[in-house]
């Protein structure tokens, strides 16, 4: 299946496709007490900012692509517990594969752990992923995925079609 493009050349010499897929979702409320204990929690990000091709469902928080390429997918995530982090991954599933990044924490030094990473994955038109965060915590599951203070964005996904 081809994928559809519009690509105009503007009047200032620029690009724009409004058709290429891409979005960009945040959580903006704390989800309380969902892991710690190593629990795996799919992350649901509760406010989209855009979704260029009404592909990523806020709902679920699954991302479905429509057409077979290379997409660029970039995520952050903020964690914080009562107790004293040991450990914390954040992975990235897709149906071709899963990517992993894990944060070491120092025992009895951190209540606070973040991981940033960003993949070039290849996706089949229908392929779907999801953003999962797992931690343990000396307090149990007493882990939260930390909203929005102001206007600083701690939970965030986006993805965008590359090739």
């Amino acid at each position: 299946m081809a994928y559809k493009q519009d690509l105009s050349v503007l009047g200032t010499g620029n690009q724009s496709n409004t058709t290429m897929t891409a979005f960009l979702a945040f959580v903006n409320t704390t989800i309380p007490d969902v892991t710690g204990d190593g629990t795996e929690y799919t992350v649901i990000y509760d406010t989209e900012v855009f979704d260029q091709g009404s592909n990523f469902n806020l709902a679920t928080s699954v991302f479905t692509a429509p057409t077979t390429g290379r997409y660029a997918i970039q995520v952050g995530s903020d964690i914080s517990g009562t107790g004293t982090l040991t450990a914390m991954f954040c992975r990235l599933v897709t149906s071709n594969r899963t990517y992993r990044i894990s944060m070491s924490l120092a025992e009895g030094v951190a209540t606070i752990g973040s991981v940033y990473f960003s993949i070039l994955a290849d996706m089949d038109v229908g392929d779907t992923f999801t953003i999962t965060d797992t931690a343990t915590d000396s307090g149990g599951k007493v882990v939260d995925v930390l909203g929005t203070i102001s206007s600083l964005v701690r939970n965030w996904v986006s993805a965008n079609f590359v090739s």
